[in-house]
């Protein structure tokens, strides 16, 4: 069968926006062993790149991904799995060069994904919103070759990424690892990610913490400050993840890679999916 999906912003009323292509995909899904994706998703890469942004336990993604993690971009993934879900793959092929961005050098990125289900079938929402019965873990890995980079100055990369992910009766937990190693430069970038989550009074309100640390060399830049990110979230679920009250606070150290730059953030956010 063929599934297929069209995702877009559309422009603000202020005027100087166009529409925001954000996802355009089809996915020919011929066995469950063996299917094909073809256009704009996201990268097969870390658990936190492949949350679904509906399904953030934190109003956003954590400093790591803005780093070292992968938004979407175009090209081809090879997919399945295995051994009754207990393997699931990914092999893609891809621009390199993120999201509604033709090819700006030629080069191409390709990489994998292994996800062992070592406990039922985790999937990649983190939050817990069932108190499933049975937990669920889940261990990945991933690589990455980028064959040249047209935002750093066409220098090949290597990326190594892998990540831990639990769930069982309301209680959640993330551990995350990502490397990206420049060939050129030799020298290696470093993040590592934890969050857990827990449902402490009742089945609508949950609470999560987070902690994040990104250590520079450079590989991604010339940028050598190293950051972190400390954080506390509330959740208050009306409806699971469709209608939602998310209120976050976070302590970010050398804040947007400035140094002794040290801010406090709070965030407000109220969702309606449908």
């Amino acid at each position: 069968k063929l599934k297929f999906r069209v995702m877009f912003e559309l422009p603000g009323t202020q005027g100087g926006a166009t529409a925001n292509l954000r996802d355009m995909w089809v996915d020919w899904q011929w066995k469950k062993y063996f299917q094909i994706k073809i256009g704009q998703f996201f990268v097969f890469y870390d658990h936190e790149n492949l949350e679904p942004t509906w399904a953030l336990q934190f109003v956003d993604r954590s400093i790591i991904n803005a780093h070292l993690g992968f938004e979407r971009d175009l090209g081809v993934d090879v997919h399945g799995s295995l051994f009754s879900d207990r393997l699931e793959y990914d092999v893609f092929l891809m621009n390199g060069d993120g999201r509604n961005q033709i090819n700006l050098n030629s080069k191409l990125m390709i990489g994998g994904r292994i996800v062992t289900n070592i406990l039922g079938k985790h999937n990649y929402f983190i939050s817990d919103l069932k108190k499933l019965r049975d937990p669920n873990l889940a261990i990945g890995v991933a690589t990455i070759y980028d064959m040249g980079n047209a935002s750093i100055d066409n220098n090949r990369l290597t990326r190594v990424t892998g990540d831990i992910a639990f769930r069982y009766q309301g209680f959640s937990a993330l551990a995350l690892a990502n490397m990206a190693y420049n060939i050129a430069k030799k020298e290696t970038d470093y993040g590592f990610l934890g969050q857990i989550g827990f449902f402490p009074f009742s089945n609508r309100l949950e609470v999560a913490g987070r902690w994040a640390k990104i250590f520079k060399n450079g590989a991604l830049g010339t940028d050598t400050i190293d950051l972190q990110e400390v954080g506390v979230s509330l959740n208050y679920y009306f409806n699971g993840h469709h209608v939602k009250l998310q209120a976050d606070y976070s302590r970010l150290w050398n804040n947007a890679g400035i140094q002794g730059r040290n801010d406090d953030r709070v965030r407000l956010q109220t969702q309606l999916f449908f």
